[in-house]
């Protein structure tokens, strides 16, 4: 009787003698290795950062992801709930001329500025939005919002090199709410 390479399972020939013993044995290393795979998370909460006070005016908020391992991970999003009014600017390591972007930013508003992130103008509902910051093998910081063709970069800072992202609002009268919340995921 033969094995298989990875998992040892049985392989028989012909004059082999089948066995309920191996039969069964074969089935619970195949349920054990199953089971770990759908135990292992595939998507995982790498930080949330929620604002504690409303953000206005010139009012910067940081969220430090120096401590995420960008090489570890396949993609990595960020899920935006934002609350308030206006636009707030996302930009990386305290820069905000190292942000450029194409498009618009924003879940639901055709109005919006390029490269903004919307918060709702009457301040009573949550705008969502979601998209990716990471991608396996993308040497530059790139956002990408695949719903609207949005592409965003921070030109010459390598993920090695990203310390901070910051949510600043764009003009002096838009305000970010405080209990709004951005979690960063990553996906393997």
């Amino acid at each position: 009787m033969y094995k298989t390479d990875h998992f040892q399972l049985n392989q028989w020939e012909k004059p082999d003698r089948v066995l309920m013993e191996d039969f069964n044995a074969d089935n619970a290393r195949l349920d054990a290795a199953l089971q770990t795979l759908t135990e292992r998370p595939t998507i995982t909460k790498l930080n949330t950062f929620t604002v504690d006070r409303p953000i206005t005016g010139a009012a910067v908020f940081d969220m430090d992801v120096s401590g995420i391992d960008w090489g570890a991970w396949q993609y990595i999003f960020a899920d935006f709930q934002l609350q308030g009014s206006g636009y707030m600017l996302l930009y990386p390591n305290r820069d905000p001329e190292a942000a450029t972007s194409r498009g618009y930013v924003t879940s639901n508003s055709s109005k919006s500025l390029g490269g903004m992130l919307s918060c709702d103008f009457h301040s009573t509902a949550l705008t969502r939005v979601e998209f990716q910051i990471f991608g396996c093998g993308a040497h530059t910081l790139q956002t990408v919002c695949p719903y609207q063709c949005i592409t965003a970069s921070a030109d010459g800072i390598s993920y090695d090199a990203l310390e901070t992202l910051h949510l600043r609002p764009s003009h002096e009268s838009y305000t970010m709410n405080a209990g709004s919340k951005i979690t960063v995921l990553g996906m393997r």
